[in-house]
């Protein structure tokens, strides 16, 4: 029940690994190498870098090693990558700057490429500023900085991420990191999030869970236990290793159905003697499925529930009489 993911994910994790598959994409994806130095750094090339043009963490002597070096006999641009809120070191900006204004090269420019909200992006630009006003030039001839939204906007504006799947991929990377989603609450969800009582019913339930997962670990089930953000829940399997069932708190059935508690099986995990013992379970004691991707799900409805019982003993019948059919032999 993982929430979507890219195929970069736990792979591209820091600067340098992202600044290489930025780089790859740069020399195998034309348009996207057109996009990324006209529409996004707004260069003025009378012609995009070669392939062997642009390269990694290349050492400028004692002036320190942008992310990324674009070099050739009339061009010379420096490229320094940020994707968290890291501080300027020492050559970020003025030994870039510098290296820049030394350079021989007829086009010559240092760029940073920030988050929206990078936290030193003031100080950045200040010191840019006054290196410039000691050395006599012009700022924005040699120095100019882009955030990652407007790549962003352009790769949707130029269909990038529907032409290439894998491109797709690095769009959703790049929303993931630098494009917060927008999140609202209803004015009835606000006064249920300064409600006292919410987060003691929330600390209840995972209470009854953790409860079902030590009585059944005991009792000799293997269980795996998933606590992020789309659920809190136990995934429930024999002595043999034998997948039967998952129960926990899935947080988008609740949204859907106002039901906290659920029970499913998936066609991806359970054998198909378990998914139709699960829906023989489901016909006889009369409970309403819900879908929900692979899975098939139902909840424990609040009629099930008074203030006079105890909350983990409703919780773990229901368990019971889905495990006597699940387990049934017949």
């Amino acid at each position: 029940m993982n929430g979507e993911r890219n195929i970069f994910f736990n792979l591209v994790k820091d600067e340098n690994s992202f600044t290489e598959l930025l780089c790859n994409f740069l020399t195998i994806i034309p348009l996207f190498k057109q996009i990324f130095f006209h529409d996004f750094l707004k260069l003025d090339l009378h012609a995009l870098p070669a392939t062997d043009e642009i390269v990694t963490q290349r050492r400028l002597a004692d002036k320190g090693q942008p992310d990324m070096y674009i070099g050739r006999e009339d061009i010379e641009i420096l490229i320094e990558i940020k994707i968290n809120n890291t501080f300027l070191t020492d050559s970020q900006p003025e030994k870039y700057l510098t290296h820049i204004q030394q350079s021989e090269k007829k086009y010559k420019k240092l760029i940073f490429i920030i988050p929206e909200r990078y936290s030193h992006q003031a100080d950045l630009r200040s010191r840019a500023v006054n290196f410039c006003i000691l050395q006599n030039l012009v700022c924005e001839q040699y120095l100019s900085i882009h955030n990652w939204n407007e790549l962003i906007q352009l790769i949707h504006h130029y269909e990038l991420d529907q032409l290439n799947p894998l491109f797709k991929h690095f769009q959703s990377l790049l929303k993931s990191w630098f494009e917060p989603p927008f999140i609202s609450l209803k004015h009835t969800q606000i006064q249920y999030m300064f409600n006292h009582e919410i987060p003691s019913v929330l600390l209840k339930l995972y209470q009854v869970i953790d409860a079902i997962f030590s009585e059944y670990n005991r009792r000799g089930y293997l269980i795996s236990k998933a606590k992020n953000g789309n659920e809190y829940g136990l995934y429930l399997k024999d002595s043999q290793g034998k997948p039967l069932i998952y129960i926990g708190i899935w947080y988008i059935i609740w949204q859907k159905t106002g039901s906290p508690i659920c029970l499913a099986v998936s066609t991806s995990e359970h054998s198909i003697d378990i998914r139709s013992k699960f829906t023989k379970f489901i016909q006889d004691q009369s409970y309403q499925p819900i879908k929900e991707g692979v899975w098939e799900c139902i909840t424990l409805s609040k009629d099930k529930f008074n203030s006079n019982q105890n909350l983990l003993v409703v919780v773990t019948e229901e368990l019971n009489k889905a495990l006597s059919y699940l387990e049934t032999t017949s």
